[in-house]
Order: structure tokens, then C-alpha cells, then sequence
């Protein structure tokens, strides 16, 4: 018996209509990837995103992002956010993190309930 997806015609229709925006934008990765993320976080209800890039990620170790983009951090939020990674223990707090996205060699999506 087939399961019931939790994506519904309109989440396919808002995707498409969020891909088409961006391609009909002139190539400009940062405005592409600002816009696509601003209205990821709307389909999703989400409040706040960050885009970046781990150049240095070794599961257990210190990680060093770089941070591309953010939305929906007010300058204190984005201050304690970067407190949080930048935390001694991080290494180990994000090792399983770490070990997704090495597996994956890809993005990879997380959500915290």
C-alpha cells in the first residue's frame, strides 16, 4: 500500500515556481542562492537559514565553516550562533554531522525539533 507524501501538488507547484525564478534571474549565484533559500524558509515556515561552506570538517576535530549567507539573524542571534560553532566541544558535538555529509558527499538537510 502506498504511503501518503507529506509534499502536496501546491509544495510541487511553489518548487517549480522557486526553479523558474531562479533561472530566469541573470547569473548571479549569490542572489540566486539568497533568493532560493529566503523562499525555501517560507514554504518551510522556517524562520532562519545560513548557507555555508566546511572546508574543513574531520569528524571529532575543531570544524571551520565559511559563511556564505544568512537570513532571519538579528546581529546578537548571529553572535551567539557563531559562539555555538566556534565552542571547544564542537568537534564533538558535530561529529555526527560531520560524518553525514562526508557520507553523503553532499548537502545534508537537518531538522531540530
Amino acid at each position: 500500500m502506498p504511503t501518503q507524501s507529506p509534499i502536496t501538488e501546491q509544495d510541487l507547484r511553489d518548487i517549480v515556481r522557486i526553479l523558474g525564478d531562479i533561472a530566469a534571474m541573470k547569473p548571479d549565484p549569490d542572489r540566486q542562492r539568497i533568493y532560493l533559500m529566503n523562499e525555501l524558509a517560507n514554504l518551510l515556515s522556517t524562520d532562519t537559514w545560513v548557507w555555508c561552506v566546511a572546508p574543513l570538517l574531520d569528524p571529532g576535530k575543531q570544524p571551520v565553516y565559511l559563511y556564505h549567507h544568512t537570513g532571519g539573524m538579528a546581529e546578537t542571534r548571529m553572535t551567539r550562533f557563531i559562539e555555538a560553532v566556534e565552542h571547544p566541544d564542537s568537534g564533538e558535538m558535530t561529529a555526527p554531522l560531520a560524518a553525514a555529509l562526508i557520507s553523503a558527499g553532499s548537502q545534508v538537510t537537518r531538522n531540530i525539533e
